[in-house]
């Protein structure tokens, strides 16, 4: 049966995560379920190449014992952050055990050492040439983050008890509340975060 022209769906762009993060490129043509974990690996801003890398890297083994991934929880490897820099320093890929134990306090036994030496996220940063502390933006520029969307720091009209410029979204069209530069450096990863111009009108006068 063939369909009428108004029921064909119109090409559909490649999501942020199906791109290489050095290029606009698309790097696959994937849906979340063929790929299998990009509902998972997004949410560490990882791109598909990525976290492809990232696989290839761990050859689908734990980094730290070598387990299957057989041997884990839902029969899949964790994918293992440092919390307290964001979800997108992604140190690698541990089977369970060896992902809550890292977490309790474990980093002292030999099979971490020179797994957290080599955290993956320390690669991106390499690649991208930036540290994973990068200085705020001046007032008045826009930052694209990890998803292209724009964030501007201004002066936040509606809070106006606070003197601290803050980073107001510019893709949304409802109101949303100011966010900090720490706020999005560790939900995007200081490599994902781009000056796209500076708004000189934002600048005050000397």
């Amino acid at each position: 049966m063939l369909f009428p022209t108004a029921f064909i769906p119109p090409h559909v762009e490649p999501r942020w995560w199906e791109r290489d993060a050095t290029s606009p490129e698309p790097t696959r043509n994937v849906t979340a379920a063929e790929h299998g974990q990009c509902p998972t690996h997004v949410k560490y801003a990882l791109t598909c190449r990525q976290f492809d890398r990232l696989m290839a890297r761990a050859d689908n083994h734990c980094e730290a014992c070598g387990s299957a991934p057989e041997n884990s929880r839902f029969g899949r490897l964790a994918i293992d952050h440092v919390t307290k820099l964001g979800w997108w320093a992604v140190r690698g890929l541990l089977c369970t055990a060896c992902n809550a134990a890292l977490h309790v306090g474990a980093l002292g036994l030999p099979r971490f050492r020179e797994y957290v030496s080599n955290a993956f996220y320390l690669t991106l940063l390499a690649e991208a040439k930036v540290t994973d502390h990068v200085a705020e933006p001046p007032l008045g520029a826009v930052v694209l983050d990890a998803g292209g969307r724009p964030w501007r720091r201004e002066q936040p009209a509606r809070w106006p008890w606070t003197s601290e410029h803050r980073w107001m979204p510019r893709h949304r069209r409802y109101p949303q509340a100011p966010e900090t530069w720490e706020w999005l450096t560790s939900r995007n990863g200081p490599h994902h975060l781009r000056v796209d111009r500076i708004e000189s009108h934002l600048i005050p006068a000397a």
